[in-house]
């Protein structure tokens, strides 16, 4: 430890101060214990004031020699002046000019570094509104020598042992359960040195603590000492406690300034001015003594502004609609009816939804193509900003998951010059990904173009970007995120430690399914202290508890919106009403007593509980507010003003609840209480209102809101299907009103409450006129079109259902079957499971039924029939979109089906998923042409995981722009044929070809198959052909008959074994009837 001079008073002879020398700065009369220290300004010292906060300066270097405010002081840097500073970790000397005041409360140094000729900066140190801000500006560096400064042992804060109470706060970015962040150095019993580095600080003294805010940060590019400092943290500041002779210290000073990255003179520019933020306070939280929580406080109020922060103690409803390998089995229109479902269903919650998949092909697909590359089965553009702007109405914002580590070759942004030296692989899923080199990506700053471009061209509603897999930690991830800030984006991330200065949400610990204990959310009571209103980066708390993330809509193959339900009501909204105001006092429960939080608003919640795991719900706690207990022992009636006042009212097991109401609704003679479905509000009674309080009566399962009587907001209509052709096309609204029914035909709600129309016994159908969906008064625009539904026949027995279109100028487009007036697909069994495991009706027997044909405007009716028979029909996802039919370059007389896949409308026609992917999201999709990158003779990766130059040995895409892509699927039948895609005539002799390009030989074959109904439905293999080793486009060919005894021929392709590039592509697949079995 550096010798300092201070002033050292005594504990036994109080009163008499003894001035200590460079050589004596310990001494105290023999046997004294030491006192609190009382730092001591040179007599030529600034001061500088903002009328209540006062600063004393030291007159030769930029630093403080201490604080005052209102007779109470907080010491600053003890002892002499620096003399130098480290620039990229080498010590330089320092010419420091005379200080200039700025009216009374700042000071300007000037620096300059003799060693490095040009190297001169400012030091403006300067007092406003009790904050004391130090900051570098007019930075002058022409040769380009300094990328990073750094001032060791600035010691902007100083306290000792002497002072009662004295601590130094360390608290870091831990995401492991067990592992605590927070670090409590009490000087008083501190016996060993510390120099710690550290993402918060906070210092306590007996009359004053304070917080901290600053820009500093390690490089993780510029390699050497400041990278290695990085390690897996964003280290901002460097705690130190040292003890000499009978005394210990502990400060607190900045860590290292960016002021320019290693790669910013690539395009990127310099790094804002380096900065710190010192607020000194006394017991700000005013529970009778000074402690870290008061400094909490102070470096909460001087925190930088977060994108979006704002917005999180409203966002109660996180989503993450899935949309992957080319299904689109969440289209942004069907997104769209999903949200204002959920809006009704919670009385307009706010919504938070992550789109998976909103490029190209769907998830994990394109990167890092941000704009101009959008899945254009899910609906493309143009839906998409339907959905943003549209589910605004619906209280609901959106955001993105976006990669800026790996990049795919159909990406247009693709090429060599993106992606890191030496190549490198990364994920590998549907396509094989590369490495992006992100220095160079940032330091060009082109990554920031493609944001921008994003930006540019969409709704402002479409709010954040999650950052997928975005491993670099330091200045890297902290540049990149506060530009991404500066655009408008607010941030989320996969782990809760990236981007920690700007990332609102991480998705790991917000989703119990991710990363074990280890990586979780933030384990730091201080950070939490400090954040807990302005993010969702947290682990369960007996307390706080934390929000969580319960899909169904595709992600991770889950489909149950009940489960998702009653995540929203029994753990979340409980969660939002605590993140409403700051915390100001937080006692954990112990051997003091129960655990306590107090929040500014007065909002209290108590509980003897001292820890929680993370699938449990923290119920055996208590919240008041405003006079009155508004949640105990998992229910609740919570006060909630989000646009119009109302009470959420939840009592998990139901019955009969009674509550006195808070002080600002007791007032109330009676209230209005409605239950909550996704239709809207239901079963409206008046409750009355006695001494202040209401008898609630509630269902189990279910939530309620409550209004005053002349306060209930008129509930929006939801339009469904706004947009799109068709009318309510997932009978959302539990009816029948939109569409033209007859026979035996209702709405059920199955087991995940997703509603289907259900065809009991005898012919019966539903119908409807399809719409212009810019213009819903107008009929179907002219123009080529796909349309279909999902039907499910009772895969037990058969029965006849057709889909068809019909109107007085409808033609059939392609290879579709025609009828009078119009086009029709009739099918009689459902024996193909549903195997995606994104879709809603996976596991189930439903498929898609579709037509295609063309319209010159007139009106198009579209209709699912049932014919005669007692087999339960199920139908649900109507949908209707542009269609353009392939084109066949070598026709024959023979050919019933054709299919270049240049424009498939979803999915991979006319196959589907394969029963062998039923347990997880398949490997294959449509694949783009990107020459040379998408094409053999590229980078491969060998099998020892390793890129290899020339090592690619396939082509993505055989011929035009698109092919069929099988990626190192798993074993089993991966694509499978459904009676509805396959036009077979019983008996009849066909001739399946197909081009193709296989890695390795028998690792994929052919196989024809039979399937009779029954429970469970019989299935037969009945041919197969394995693909030959093909890296050059080859043909193969297979004949078969479809069966007269079965219920479904199909055809399909099945993995057999391989590795590393163990792939197939196929292209110009042609089915040709040859007639009769002789």
């Amino acid at each position: 430890m550096d010798r300092r001079m201070f002033l050292l008073t005594s504990g036994v002879a109080a009163g008499v101060t003894a001035l200590a020398g460079p050589q004596a700065a310990l001494a105290a009369p023999d046997g004294a214990e030491p006192g609190p220290i009382i730092a001591e300004a040179p007599e030529d010292a600034l001061v500088i004031t903002d009328g209540t906060l006062q600063v004393r300066l030291h007159p030769e270097f930029p630093q403080v020699v201490d604080y005052r405010l209102d007779g109470a002081q907080l010491a600053g840097r003890l002892g002499d002046a620096h003399r130098s500073v480290i620039v990229d970790e080498v010590e330089r000397d320092v010419e420091v000019s005379a200080p200039e005041l700025t009216d009374d409360s700042s000071a300007t140094y000037h620096l300059s570094i003799p060693d490095l000729p040009g190297v001169e900066f400012d030091a403006v140190l300067s007092v406003e509104d009790g904050v004391f801000t130090w900051r570098l500006t007019e930075i002058a560096d022409p040769d380009g020598h300094m990328h990073r400064l750094r001032v060791p042992r600035l010691d902007l804060t100083t306290v000792d042992g002497g002072q009662s109470g004295a601590q130094v706060v360390a608290a870091n970015l831990s995401v492991d359960r067990d592992r605590s962040g927070d670090t409590f150095f009490d000087l008083a019993s501190q016996e060993e040195d510390v120099t710690a580095l550290t993402h918060v600080a906070l210092i306590v003294g007996s009359e004053l603590a304070a917080g901290f805010e600053t820009n500093a940060v390690e490089d993780n590019t510029a390699g050497g000492e400041t990278a290695e400092r990085v390690r897996t943290d964003n280290s901002r500041y460097i705690v130190t406690v040292a003890t000499e002779e009978r005394a210990t210290i502990g400060t607190v000073s900045p860590g290292t300034f960016v002021v320019r990255g290693s790669t910013a003179e690539l395009g990127l520019g310099p790094d804002e001015d380096p900065y710190v933020k010192v607020r000194p306070v006394a017991d700000i939280n005013d529970d009778g003594a000074v402690t870290w929580q008061d400094a909490a406080i102070a470096a909460r109020d001087i925190a930088e502004p977060v994108t979006g922060s704002e917005s999180v103690p409203q966002e109660v409803i996180k989503r993450i609609p899935f949309n992957i390998v080319s299904q689109a089995t969440h289209p942004f229109l069907r997104t769209l009816d999903d949200t204002k479902r959920i809006a009704l269903a919670t009385d307009g919650l706010g919504q938070s939804v992550m789109l998976k998949g909103y490029q190209a092909e769907g998830h994990d697909s394109a990167h890092p193509d941000y704009a101009g590359h959008y899945n254009h089965r899910a609906g493309g553009k143009t839906d998409l900003t339907t959905l943003v702007t549209e589910g605004e109405t619906w209280n609901a914002t959106f955001g993105v998951h976006v990669n800026a580590t790996e990049a795919y070759s159909e990406a247009h942004a693709f090429s060599e010059d993106l992606l890191r030296d030496p190549i490198q692989p990364g994920w590998g899923w549907m396509n094989q990904a590369y490495m992006i080199d992100g220095p160079k990506d940032l330091g060009t700053a082109e990554v920031l173009r493609r944001f921008q471009e994003f930006r540019d061209e969409i709704s402002e509603n479409l709010s954040f970007l999650y950052v997928d897999v975005y491993y670099p930690s330091g200045w890297e991830g902290q540049r990149l995120s506060r530009e991404l800030e500066k655009q408008g984006w607010a941030i989320s991330t996969e782990w809760a430690n990236k981007m920690p200065r700007s990332s609102l949400w991480s998705h790991w610990a917000a989703d119990e399914n991710y990363g074990g204990s280890s990586n979780k959310g933030l384990n730091s009571q201080v950070i939490r202290f400090i954040d807990n209103s302005r993010k969702d980066v947290w682990n369960p708390d007996p307390l706080l508890s934390n929000a969580n993330v319960q899909e169904f809509e595709g992600w991770t193959g889950h489909q149950d919106a009940n489960a998702f339900f009653a995540t929203v009501w029994a753990r979340n909204v409980p969660t939002k009403f605590l993140q409403r105001s700051p915390i100001v006092s937080w006692s954990a429960a112990g051997e003091q007593g129960p655990g306590r939080i107090v929040l500014a608003d007065g909002t209290e919640v108590i509980s003897d509980v001292e820890s929680v795991g993370g699938e449990e719900i923290p119920t055996d706690r208590t919240i008041t507010t405003d006079g009155a207990t508004v949640y105990e022992g998992g229910k609740y009636l919570l006060p909630w003003a989000d646009g119009s006042e109302k009470l959420y009212h939840w009592n998990p097991d139901g019955g009969s609840s009674t509550w006195t109401l808070t002080d600002a609704w007791s007032d109330h003679r009676s209230l209005t209480m409605f239950r909550l479905t996704d239709s809207g509000r239901t079963d409206e009674v008046t409750v009355p209102v006695r001494g202040g309080e209401v008898t609630l009566e509630a269902k189990a399962g279910s939530a309620y809101v409550l209004f005053p009587p002349q306060g209930v907001p008129e509930q929006a209509d939801p339009r469904w299907g706004f947009g799109t052709p068709v009318a309510d096309p997932g009978f959302f609204s539990g009816t029948l009103d939109a569409w033209k029914a007859k026979g035996e035909v209702s709405v059920e709600t199955d087991e995940h409450l997703n509603r289907q129309v259900l065809f009991g016994d005898g012919r019966s159908f539903i119908e409807q006129k399809l719409r212009d969906p810019a213009r819903a008064h107008r009929h179907l625009p002219a123009g080529t079109w796909s349309a279909w539904a999902w039907v499910e026949i009772d895969p037990r027995s058969t029965r006849e259902v057709t889909v068809s279109a019909t109107g007085p100028h409808v033609e059939a487009l392609g290879f579709q079957a025609a009828v009078k007036r119009g086009v029709a697909t009739t099918v009689t069994a459902s024996t193909v499971i549903n195997a995606t495991a994104s879709d809603t009706k996976h596991g189930r027997h439903f498929q898609r039924v579709r037509v295609t044909f063309t319209s010159d405007g007139t009106p198009v009716t579209f209709r699912v029939e049932a014919g005669e028979g007692e087999a339960e029909v199920r139908v649900d996802d109507v949908r209707v979109v542009p269609f353009t039919a392939p084109v066949d370059p070598e026709p024959t007389a023979e050919t019933v089906l054709f299919e270049d896949f240049e424009n498939v409308d979803i999915g991979y026609w006319p196959f589907v998923t394969g029963a062998g992917n039923s347990g997880g999201d398949a490997r294959t999709q449509l694949a783009e042409r990107h020459q040379p990158f998408s094409q053999a003779g590229w980078y491969g990766v060998n099998q020892e995981g390793e890129a290899v130059e020339g090592g690619k040995l396939t082509d993505n895409v055989l011929r035009g722009t698109w092919s069929l892509m099988c990626n190192e699927e798993r074993v089993g039948l991966v694509l499978s044929t459904t009676g509805s895609s396959l036009p077979l005539t019983p008996g009849h002799r066909y001739r399946l070809t197909l081009d193709h390009q296989t890695a390795f030989a028998d690792t994929y074959q052919l196989v024809v198959g039979e399937d009779t109904v029954g429970d469970p439905v019989a299935s037969t293999r009945v041919g197969a052909k394995p693909f030959p080793q093909a890296r050059a486009t080859e043909r193969i060919s297979l004949e078969f008959t479809a069966s007269e005894k079965a219920d479904t021929t199909w055809i399909g392709v099945e993995k057999l074994g391989g590795g590393r590039q163990a792939n197939l592509t196929i292209d110009d697949l042609r089915l040709e009837d040859l007639g009769t079995v002789d």
